[in-house]
Parts: C-alpha cells; sequence; structure tokens
C-alpha cells in the first residue's frame, strides 16, 4: 500500500473546507486555524438577551454548477437556506431603489457550512503559524509559540495575502497579490417593534456600505438585529481607542439614511476586519507552485467573495489531484 501524503492547510475559512470536501478520501490533511473556530468570515456573533449576529461575509451565491451540487444536499437539509430579503441600493443623490433579483443564500447559522464540510478533519485551533521550515523534501509548520508542526508533504495556505506572504515568504514571494481592504462592521440591536422599509440594502456613502436585518434570515432574536458595514475608505481609518467613536458615526448615519432616528437602540458592538475584500480581481483560482508544494487559496481569487473562496479551493484540490 502506498503511503498517504500528508497536507498541512493553514485557516478553516470555506476555501479550506473545499479542499477538504475533495481531498480528505486521498491525503491526510491537518489544518491550522488561528481563531479559537472555524469559519474564517463566515462568522457570527450571539448576544445573550439580544441576538445572532452574521458579521463577516453576509450571504453567498451559487452560479457556479459544482459549487450548486455540492450545496444541493445542504438545502434539502435546510444547512443552508435560501435568502429572499426584500433588499434595496441606495444612490449617492438618496435615491432609493429595489436590488438586482438574484439567487441569495444564507447558512443557518454563519459558519455551519464550514463546519459540516470540515466534519471529522483534524482541526488544531488557537494555533497561528508563522513561518515555514524545509527539512529536505518536507515541510514543518512553525508556530507563535515555537512549535515545530510536521513533517508534510505539502503546504497550502488560505489566510488571507498579507499573512500568506508573512508565512511564505522566506520560501516564495507573492509580491504579485493585490493587497485587501478593511472593514468596520457594527452589530447594532434595535427594539423589536423598529418598522424597516426595507431588510438590507447595498449603500453607496463615504461612511455606510451595507446593512442587513439577521432576523431576515431566520436567526435566533429578541431584539431586531441589524449588521452595518462601514465603506473601505473611512474603515481603513481604524484605530482600537477610536472602536467607539466609529460605532457612534456609523450607527448614526445608518439612522439617517434610514429616517430611523427616533428608533430605540438596545445593543451596540463592533468587530473590524483587517482583511476584508480584494482592493482588486484577482481572477486566477489560485497559487500553486510543484516545485516547492507550496500552494495558496483563498477569497482573493477568482474575484473574491464566499463562491470564489470555495471554488478557489475545489480548483485547488483538482490541481493536486491532477499533478499525481
Amino acid at each position: 500500500m502506498s503511503h498517504q501524503k500528508r497536507i498541512a492547510i493553514i485557516g478553516t475559512g470555506i476555501a479550506a473546507a473545499a479542499i477538504n470536501h475533495r481531498l480528505a478520501n486521498r491525503y491526510q490533511l491537518a489544518f491550522y486555524e488561528k481563531a479559537r473556530g472555524v469559519g474564517g468570515r463566515m462568522s457570527h456573533r450571539f448576544v445573550n438577551g439580544v441576538g445572532d449576529f452574521d458579521h463577516g461575509a453576509q450571504f453567498f451565491t451559487a452560479r457556479d454548477p459544482e459549487f450548486k451540487s455540492v450545496l444541493e444536499p445542504y438545502l434539502k437539509l435546510g444547512l443552508i437556506l435560501p435568502w429572499e430579503a426584500k433588499l434595496a441600493y441606495l444612490k449617492e443623490s438618496g435615491e432609493i431603489e429595489p436590488a438586482r433579483k438574484e439567487a441569495r443564500y444564507v447558512a443557518s447559522t454563519a459558519n455551519s457550512l464550514v463546519k459540516e464540510l470540515l466534519q471529522g478533519a483534524s482541526i488544531k485551533t488557537r494555533t497561528r503559524i508563522t513561518s515555514l521550515r524545509k527539512d529536505g523534501p518536507q515541510w514543518y509548520l512553525v508556530s507563535e509559540n515555537d512549535e515545530d508542526l510536521g513533517p508534510f508533504d505539502y503546504v497550502i495556505t488560505t489566510a488571507p495575502s498579507v499573512q500568506s506572504q508573512a508565512i511564505l515568504g522566506d520560501h516564495w514571494q507573492l509580491s504579485i497579490l493585490p493587497p485587501m481592504k478593511p472593514c468596520f462592521c457594527v452589530m447594532l440591536g434595535l427594539s423589536p417593534e423598529t418598522n424597516l422599509a426595507w431588510q438590507g440594502a447595498f449603500v453607496k456613502d463615504p461612511i455606510l456600505s451595507w446593512f442587513a436585518s439577521n432576523n431576515s434570515k431566520g436567526r435566533k432574536a429578541d431584539e431586531l438585529c441589524l449588521t452595518l458595514h462601514g465603506a473601505e475608505e473611512w474603515s481603513s481609518h481604524y484605530e482600537p481607542k477610536q472602536a467607539h467613536d466609529m460605532e457612534e458615526i456609523l450607527v448614526k448615519r445608518f439612522l439617517k439614511l434610514f429616517q430611523l432616528d427616533n428608533a430605540t437602540i438596545t445593543h451596540r458592538s463592533s468587530h473590524y476586519w483587517r482583511y476584508a475584500r480584494p482592493a482588486a480581481a484577482y481572477e486566477q483560482a489560485y497559487l500553486w507552485n510543484p516545485d516547492l508544494n507550496l500552494a495558496m487559496a483563498g477569497d482573493i481569487f477568482n474575484g473574491g467573495r464566499v463562491e470564489g473562496a470555495f471554488l478557489s479551493g475545489l480548483q485547488l484540490a483538482h490541481g493536486i489531484l491532477e499533478s499525481k
């Protein structure tokens, strides 16, 4: 019986989940995640007495036939749900119109699809990988606590491009990748009797870029639970000591734009995504160095977004299988 090769995957977002979906039966996979749980930016936060907030990725599309086929059994199980919210587009002029109709989906909880696709995988959380060490043909991962993890035949990073560059930099330069833009997010609770004309909106504004009602996704909630995303340029001025002030600015802007000045605020908290989305579309599906057995996949590829990230991981997995 031939030796089953070992692959280390850095990160446990949707791209990593796609790799596991395709390669778990063919390779020994080991996942390393710096956070306490899986999902990457498909994440949510539950606030007692208020409700559940998706504070990362808000929804996803399924245009690609292969992605659709992966989702189909989870739709039947209710793990994935069509999101048929009343969405709008708010123009700079203040004019508001219905958003373009398109099939959009949400998971029953933001990270539930990732959890399902990673079921049974070997995952080590709270482990930040800082560099790689090569020993002959094999690789070792070095953590911030100086753990030496390995050996592995292949290493794949699905971390944001800046972090991936830092990890791979001594062995493989990735300077061609576009930078990532930030997003300042506010989780806002309003009294349940608040009358919202829309359940979400794409917003053309210097401060606010998006809002969505988590209640419209079937989330558990005692209050009206809204997610607000700040505009990229405005979010880039974030500093930890200014978080409270930025929360206030973003909330006030939302209430003014949607004529909710008299709404009762029951909760307000925030999260800063330093690497939220690529600054420019990178249409290549993944990066793969067959001489080094190093690769990178994730939401910086295929134009970004959840579907693009999944297909990035899936197409990289196909590439690895074809290179055998």
